[in-house]
């Protein structure tokens, strides 16, 4: 339907539009308020005459149109509302476009603010419904429609040119990506303080951030304010890059980066690259080499441009990017850290590689499959389910929905602490080396108790193992319901009140012995 007049029309749910009438000596005005239209129409001076007779003028030009409430917004005096009731609205000859998108989904109950695991399954089939209206490309059939209708309905996808196509097909670029992530990640930073130190922001939840002010941001030496995407660059980065050029921003994305710039935000990593380095020692994929490059090399305090790098993959030479591979001696070398999170992704169900066993670090990928990423990152309901993730084919024990840690691994761990990685381990107090110093009575209780965890075999190296070792041990003891910090404290309760045991020496002796006289597990 067309409507005479200085008008214009927002979805608000199926038969109900909220129009903005302005009279010809009003200025235009923009659409915010009418983000929570409920409200929007309950709190509301008497409109002026003058605006109630052209207000009337323009429905009674617009047949079938029945008029709920008109008001006058004492605030902005400038707009006039008015609610119809238009019961044959027919969302087949109409093409919503993102805000519109967006009243539709509000209009249904839905609140597009809250975090994309609490989305439910029968939210997100409404939203598919309403996909083909938003994208005139999409039929409902893709196999990425429910990713895609989580993130169209959090504003992470706007489309592709006018905005009323997907483009699901084509090859994502970085500029492209960048914007999603960082659009998803919502970080902001404001800590200059970190990043004349180490070159780079430190964000409090643990994501290092390129900043987001070009006036303190000395290389992006040719990425200008024009550009679109260079806020959604800064706010998308969870490891500190390196140098791109506008060029290179508009070049496809690859698999490997992907890894690296998502993976690094769902993990929350703190900076400290031991939380997820024993996942650079399983072997997932058969393209992932053995031979990479150790943290050590580019993981130092601070951050030391390698300037040695040279792209073989289409960037510009003497471009350095020094966390994802590195060419020596001619030969590209991936590094550890790349190696580390391309495994974790596919661990975590959310990019699993290809039929062939490979995980394509260096392929492109498509929007489609980008938005895919995305939507399992951070909506876990949507991730693959374990029979679809990559088996390990080392002898580390690392294997999808694994609860048990093998012997190799835990070796792995022991070394990695015994050599003193410098990951703080104890929330304040240098790392627990439990060979050479067994028990330090001086410790908080904190301390006591992840020392004798750790004792036990239960490693906090790698978190998800971690908690999957305790909470096969709290269900192998009874400790059945609750949380996991609920079933912690009900663990410990135990211990303490009773088998009358504390975190020491001798209560880890008496714990052992009490494992050895039943049938739960000594680790």
């Amino acid at each position: 339907m067309k409507l005479k007049g200085n008008i214009c029309t927002k979805v608000i749910s199926s038969g109900v539009i909220a129009i903005q009438i302005l009279a010809n000596t009003f200025p235009s005005f923009g659409y915010s308020s009418l983000r929570n239209p409920e409200q929007y129409f309950n709190d509301f001076g008497k409109a002026k005459p003058s605006a109630v007779a052209y207000a009337n003028k323009v429905i009674q030009e617009t047949p079938d149109v029945h008029v709920l409430n008109l008001e006058y917004d004492k605030g902005v005096k400038e707009l006039i509302v008015a609610q119809i009731d238009e019961p044959n609205l027919d969302l087949e000859e109409k093409q919503l476009t993102q805000e519109e998108f967006h009243l539709q989904i509000e209009g249904m109950g839905i609140d597009r603010l809250k975090k994309a695991s609490e989305y439910t399954e029968e939210e997100i089939d409404r939203i598919v419904e309403l996909l083909p209206h938003r994208f005139s490309d999409i039929t409902g059939d893709e196999w990425y429609i429910r990713d895609l209708a989580l993130m169209t309905s959090k504003g992470i996808i706007n489309g592709v040119g006018d905005g009323t196509t997907f483009q699901g097909d084509r090859i994502v670029t970085r500029a492209e990506y960048w914007a999603m992530n960082g659009r998803l990640l919502g970080v902001a930073t404001d800590n200059k303080e970190n990043f004349e130190k180490y070159g780079f922001y430190y964000h409090p939840l643990g994501i290092n951030t390129i900043m987001d002010s070009f006036e303190y941001h000395p290389r992006f030496i040719d990425m200008h304010k024009k550009w679109w995407f260079p806020y959604y660059y800064n706010q998308g980065l969870t490891i500190p890059f390196g140098l791109y050029s506008n060029e290179e921003m508009e070049m496809p994305v690859y698999r490997g980066e992907v890894a690296l710039l998502t993976g690094g935000a769902v993990i929350r990593g703190d900076g400290n690259f031991e939380k997820i380095r024993l996942f650079s020692k399983v072997r997932y994929f058969d393209d992932l080499p053995k031979d990479f490059i150790p943290a050590e090399v580019y993981s130092q305090p601070g951050y030391k441009p390698l300037t040695d790098m040279v792209n073989e993959l289409g960037f510009a030479t003497g471009r350095y990017y020094p966390q994802f591979f590195k060419v020596v001696s001619g030969e590209t070398k991936m590094t550890e850290i790349t190696v580390a999170y391309v495994n974790y992704m596919n661990y975590a169900g959310i990019m699993c590689g290809f039929t062939d066993g490979t995980s394509g670090w260096n392929k492109e990928l498509t929007r489609g499959e980008a938005i895919a990423v995305l939507a399992r990152a951070f909506r876990p309901q949507q991730r693959l389910p374990l029979e679809q993730r990559i088996k390990d084919k080392s002898s580390l024990g690392l294997n999808v929905g694994q609860t048990e840690v093998s012997a190799e691994l835990v070796k792995e761990v022991e070394k990695t602490i015994s050599e003193g990685s410098g990951s703080d381990m104890t929330s304040g107090t240098d790392v627990l080396d439990t060979t050479k110093t067994p028990f330090d009575p001086s410790w908080n209780d904190e301390d006591k108790a992840w020392w004798f965890e750790r004792r036990l075999g239960f490693y906090r190296e790698v978190e998800d193992v971690y908690t999957a070792l305790m909470m096969d041990h709290f269900d192998q003891l009874g400790i059945q319901d609750g949380s996991f910090k609920e079933r912690h404290e009900q663990w410990t309760i135990f211990l303490k009140d009773v088998l009358k045991i504390e975190f020491n020496e001798e209560g880890l002796e008496k714990y052992i012995e009490y494992l050895l006289s039943t049938d739960v597990d000594v680790f």
